[in-house]
């Protein structure tokens, strides 16, 4: 079943008057004013005071819960998009997934153990191992799962890149992971190499383009998780689209750039990722402190992160209460500040995410081992971007020397040659070329920004003559 359309703005600001305590909105007939029509109404009986919202809360989360009824339509929306190629088809990526996606599960995970049967394939999505040495296995489970993957990748030109509604709402589909997911994406590099290999450069163009828009559905509607999924399988999979650009004709790789400048644009902002986080964490951990008027106050999938905090009931008690509410005091704190760094320059953010991150460990009581490193997440979601640059200025690249004669020896050359405004434009602005010797291959370096993290590198990207 679809997501939820997000309530509008109209009935948001009712709600949020209705959880502090206001009036009631009158709904019937407007009275008569004095010496208008036939007479003057009376005047209406004053509105029966409204039950608290939150009874059983302490007065310093009320506010907190009021807010999150409101906050959590976010989690409600449908998450439209352009697609990356051709017209937008009905539907959205979750019904493609619901029917498809558990089928990837016994190969990913076998004995149930998350993404234990991954590495092989990523190999061969990657080029390490040769696409035509598929053991017996493999190539059995290749026949099976591949009539399901066709309709995963169709699903990507879907209009929207809703995910499958799930009980346990941390995974993709019902009865599927994200090492399924994975695994989807791990195939559509082998379907892209074994395409390459029979001679079908347009074929493997379009498909891997389909498994970087996959990794950009994830990203746009799985938080934050979805969002290191997408970073992992672009870091892998990007080689292998650039293998396919190298081999297609100039109308493919033509189209190729503006699919590659689609996918890039549809990414949600760092903002919005923690923001998505932030309210996931806090319907997990605070739903049940806030008792059933919050449940009855959001809509689905909010109540599935509620009910995905496990059994614990609210605790009983006012001074466990109160301690709770306390905490969740300094967590919404610490997520508001986690926020706003998404929104700062590189340089700027460690200091603004250390700050977040200190609140949410005052929340919990817990010291920095074990918890989760947000300024790594922030950097490994900048260099998703950055790959899909450097693929767009490799792709660009084959663009002019077809034009010119030559691959472009600088990148202010290949800047000038790029449209004013565009997203390569502005990459190619801070990369590094560097033609090979013989000139078969340009390789393209597009380094962090400046101030980023000491752990983040340059990727990079190779156009090569074939």
């Amino acid at each position: 079943m679809p997501t939820r359309a997000p309530p509008s703005a109209r009935c948001l600001a009712a709600l949020a008057a209705l959880l502090a305590g206001a009036p009631a909105l009158a709904t019937g007939p407007a009275a008569t004013a004095p010496g208008k029509g036939k007479a003057a109404a009376r005047p209406a009986a004053p509105p029966a005071p409204l039950p608290p919202a939150f009874p059983d809360l302490p007065p310093a989360a009320i506010k907190l819960a009021a807010r999150l009824a409101v906050d959590s339509a976010t989690l409600e929306r449908e998450h439209v998009r352009p697609v990356h190629r051709g017209a937008a088809a009905p539907g959205s990526l979750g019904d493609a997934l619901a029917s498809h996606l558990p089928a990837f599960e016994a190969v990913a995970r076998p004995g149930g153990q998350e993404g234990a049967g991954l590495d092989g394939w990523w190999e061969l999505a990657s080029g390490r191992r040769d696409a035509r040495a598929l053991t017996d296995d493999e190539a059995r489970a290749v026949g099976r799962l591949l009539p399901h993957l066709e309709p995963i990748l169709d699903g990507t030109r879907a209009g929207r890149a809703d995910l499958a509604p799930a009980d346990d709402p941390m995974q993709p589909a019902p009865g599927a992971t994200w090492s399924g997911f994975q695994l989807a994406v791990a195939l559509t590099g082998l379907r892209t190499r074994q395409q390459l290999e029979v001679g079908d450069p347009a074929a493997a163009v379009h498909t891997c383009l389909d498994g970087l828009a996959l990794l950009r559905d994830a990203s746009i509607a799985g938080g934050l998780v979805g969002s290191m999924v997408a970073a992992a399988g672009v870091e892998r999979l990007s080689g292998t689209c650039a293998a396919a650009i190298d081999a297609a004709p100039a109308a493919v790789q033509r189209d190729a750039l503006a699919s590659l400048r689609a996918i890039r644009a549809a990414l949600p902002s760092l903002q919005e990722v923690f923001r998505v986080e932030g309210l996931q964490m806090e319907l997990l951990v605070f739903g049940k402190l806030a008792g059933p008027a919050l449940r009855q106050r959001v809509g689905q999938s909010a109540r599935r992160w509620i009910d995905a905090g496990g059994s614990t009931p609210a605790p009983a008690g006012e001074e466990a209460r109160h301690r709770k509410s306390a905490e969740w005091i300094r967590a919404r704190a610490g997520w508001d500040q986690l926020v706003r760094a998404g929104l700062l320059e590189p340089a700027e953010r460690p200091a603004a995410i250390a700050a977040g991150r200190r609140l949410l460990q005052t929340a919990t009581g817990k010291e920095d081992e074990g918890e989760p490193t947000f300024e790594g997440y922030a950097g490994r979601f900048d260099a998703t971007r950055r790959r899909l640059d450097a693929l767009s200025l490799a792709t660009a690249a084959h663009l002019y020397r077809q034009e010119r004669g030559t691959w472009p020896m600088n990148a202010r050359a290949l800047a000038a040659w790029l449209p004013p405004g565009s997203a390569e434009r502005s990459a190619a602005a801070g990369a590094d070329l560097e033609p090979s010797l013989e000139l078969r291959s340009l390789e393209i370096r597009v380094p962090p920004p400046p101030g980023a993290h000491s752990d983040e590198t340059p990727v990079f990207a190779i156009a090569s003559v074939r």
